[in-house]
């Protein structure tokens, strides 16, 4: 198992850079969280068919969110989100989330207009 300071990567926005204020603007999107724990959790959420997280990758990440792409040891993806602080408080990042998710699956009714 890994250590906190080799997920270090995971934790801080790398992705660009700014002409002001660049401290504040890196440690605005600094986030901690228990990488094992996010594995075992993105493992459990494929059934039994998944026994550990074997590869877990940055994706991407914007301004207010990073992206991770978690492999199994049978071959199953999951994508986690992982909001970054300033994205606002978490409750309210979550709902927006779920509402986001939900209005992608429903039917479109405009379709069949």
């Amino acid at each position: 198992m890994k250590s906190d300071s080799q997920y270090e990567d995971f934790f801080r926005y790398t992705s660009g850079r700014w002409v002001w204020d660049e401290e504040q603007q890196l440690h605005d999107r600094y986030r901690r969280f228990n990488v094992p724990e996010i594995q075992r959790i993105a493992a459990a959420s494929v059934g039994a068919k998944a026994k550990e997280c074997v590869d877990m990758k940055k994706l991407a990440e914007g301004s207010f969110n990073k992206a991770f792409r978690l492999t199994m040891d049978n071959g199953s993806v999951v994508i986690v989100r992982m909001p970054n602080p300033n994205a606002g408080p978490t409750y309210y990042t979550t709902a927006s989330e779920v509402a986001t998710m939900d209005f992608v699956r429903m039917p479109n009714v405009m379709a069949d207009s």
